[in-house]
């Protein structure tokens, strides 16, 4: 079962942020769940496998490249832990009132 609507957030989530994080497959599923619950998505519709991601991947046409010098400095073990406390903090605003900083344009 998929959602197009959740499909096609991801891909622009993955669009937006793929030259400026490392895009690991736990973020990607970590995101594609907070996209589910922003989206009305039922719990119980989607399982977000590593199936289900392998096949969003190659359904978009996704693949991971391996990144140069300080892209790759990012320690994905501290983002994949502080992902859920980030989620909890972001879980009281509706989306459309959550930022990140960089992209307002003021800096």
């Amino acid at each position: 079962v998929t959602s197009p609507e959740l499909e096609l957030a991801l891909k622009e989530f993955i669009l937006n942020y793929q030259y400026r994080i490392i895009l690991s497959d736990a973020i990607l599923v970590e995101k594609a769940k907070l996209l589910a619950n922003g989206l009305g998505v039922p719990e119980n519709m989607l399982q977000f496998s590593s199936g289900w991601l392998q096949g969003f991947k190659k359904h978009n046409g996704i693949c991971q490249e391996k990144l140069q010098e300080e892209a790759a400095s990012a320690n994905e073990a501290a983002i994949i832990e502080t992902l859920p406390l980030l989620h909890n903090k972001c879980a009281n605003y509706p989306l459309e009132r959550i930022y990140n900083i960089d992209e307002t344009g003021l800096f």
